[in-house]
């Protein structure tokens, strides 16, 4: 007789999943307007935008600059520039940490589900 195969998804991947949600909620790119260089922070609410850049630069906000690109520098100013909770070193930590056991939750949950 034929077995029937298990077709059940395992812990690790419905795991990892759901920090790939978290991480993607929670966890932004941030791009420096002086510098250019990229850092990954804690959001201090969740929205789906990942990756932060001020569309200013360090320059200065002209008056008739476009009401699309106000709205993303505002964005941009209230995730980055502002101070919130999630800017304490604590959350950075676990925030790096949750992005280094994602892919390790993924990897064996992919590898047990192949397995079986």
């Amino acid at each position: 007789m034929l077995k029937k195969k298990d077709t059940k998804i395992n812990l690790y991947l419905i795991i990892s999943l759901v920090l790939l949600l978290i991480l993607w909620l929670m966890m932004g790119v941030s791009q420096d307007d002086e510098f250019n260089e990229y850092s990954v922070f804690v959001k201090y609410r969740p929205t789906t935008q990942l990756y932060f850049k001020s569309p200013l630069g360090m320059d200065d906000m002209p008056p008739d600059f476009p009401e699309k690109l106000r709205t993303k520098k505002a964005i941009y100013d209230d995730f980055v520039l502002t101070k919130h909770w999630s800017d304490h070193e604590m959350i950075n930590i676990i925030g790096g940490i949750l992005i280094l056991i994602t892919p390790v939750f993924l990897l064996v949950g992919i590898y047990k589900q192949i397995k079986k």
